[in-house]
């Protein structure tokens, strides 16, 4: 992918109890790029990675992304090397913007999201099991792009 694309993970799980976000060891934690065409959206790239540490997100970034692009992310910490790679890495701290929706300020990946985690309900009946995961994010971006 080249010119500029948002870059955001997601926890992709059915619904348990216990912690939300960074905090849910019962799901797969995938991240997702999506391309910036105009107003629109260009192509996405999604893999599920082990953490949310800087090795994991930015070595997916460097295997799907032209070094020279311009990479929008959140303020987490695990993107903060993107500029050293070669990338122009714009900023969005997330945190403090009550006023602002997340999905305003990054709804490309914002909006894969949601449409990568009401898939599998609508699709495959919820049957999704998570080692075949990876799979069916393949079979996702295929048919989006």
């Amino acid at each position: 992918m080249t010119g500029t694309v948002e870059v955001d993970e997601t926890y992709v799980g059915g619904m348990a109890e216990g912690n939300r976000g960074r905090g849910a060891d019962h799901k797969a934690l995938v991240v997702i790029v999506a391309q910036e065409d105009g107003k629109g959206m260009g192509g996405i790239r999604m893999s599920r990675v082990a953490d949310a540490s800087a090795s994991s997100l930015e070595g997916f970034v460097q295997a799907v992304v032209v070094p020279g692009s311009r990479i929008h992310t959140v303020g987490w910490d695990g993107y903060a090397g993107l500029s050293v790679l070669g990338y122009a890495h714009e900023v969005t701290v997330l945190r403090g913007q009550a006023k602002t929706a997340p999905t305003e300020l990054l709804p490309r990946v914002h909006r894969v999201a949601a449409l990568l985690k009401r898939w599998p309900l609508g699709t495959h009946q919820g049957a999704v099991r998570p080692d075949h995961l990876d799979y069916y994010l393949d079979e996702f971006t295929f048919r989006f792009n």
